[in-house]
């Protein structure tokens, strides 16, 4: 008996991402895969093709998987049609897929202080896309936003004695994802003064006229500056 079933496209994606009715996945960068399954039970598969934007492809078919590598495509979205044959010369119905070609996803900025004497700390940000995830995590804990635009703002975010490290992280559809990183110092503590010269309590008369302190901060270890007083 011939063979008068056509072949079967059991599943589609690019790069990875699910092609299906009512789904438009984002290419952030260039040359794509398509790649489909295709079975025959019959007489097996003999070619796909179909048209890219009205232009014919023709896949690469290799047992029950066909592969197309797209490039040069302009951003924005592209419609493909696809048709699977067998041998028998049986050929399915036409499947319809979309993708979209976007520009590759930027990081966000993040606006935030190097050093702070606020332990509660609100952060803002911008370049969050549209359409994409978004998570804010200080100390590798997410921090509630609320997202305006492009601009972020968080709730409060408590802030660790010394160095604590804020990342701003999106994600889109595909699962790419772009992040920024900023380190912001919470310094509470007053620098530390001992004087060494003169020692306290000591009598000093001329012609002594030097006086030596040492200045110690154990948040940021440095000491911007110094500034010493005499008699009021």
């Amino acid at each position: 008996l011939g063979d008068a079933t056509p072949p079967a496209i059991l599943s589609a994606s690019i790069d990875g991402a699910a092609l299906a009715e009512g789904a438009t996945p984002v290419v952030r960068s260039l040359p794509a895969t398509v790649a489909l399954s295709v079975v025959d039970d019959r007489s097996g598969v003999s070619s796909v093709d179909g048209l890219l934007d009205g232009d014919e492809i023709e896949f690469t078919v290799d047992g029950d998987a066909a592969t197309l590598v797209v490039d040069d495509l302009a951003l924005g979205e592209h419609i493909l049609l696809v048709r699977a044959s067998d041998t028998d010369g049986n050929i399915a119905t036409v499947r319809r897929y979309t993708f979209a070609v976007g520009a590759e996803l930027a990081a966000p900025s993040i606006d935030a202080p190097s050093v702070t004497s606020n332990p509660n700390l609100v952060i803002t940000g911008v370049g969050i896309p549209p359409s994409v995830g978004f998570r804010l995590l200080v100390n590798d804990a997410p921090v509630d936003v609320s997202v305006v635009g492009d601009v972020f703002t968080s709730a409060p975010a408590r802030l660790q004695e010394g160095e604590n490290t804020v990342a701003a992280i999106v994600e889109d559809a595909t699962g790419e994802v772009a992040q920024t990183a900023a380190v912001v110092v919470l310094d509470t503590q007053a620098p530390r003064v001992t004087f060494l010269e003169p020692i306290a309590g000591a009598a000093v008369g001329p012609p002594a006229n030097t006086a030596r302190v040492r200045c110690d901060d154990d948040t940021q270890g440095d000491v911007g500056s110094a500034r010493l007083t005499l008699d009021g």
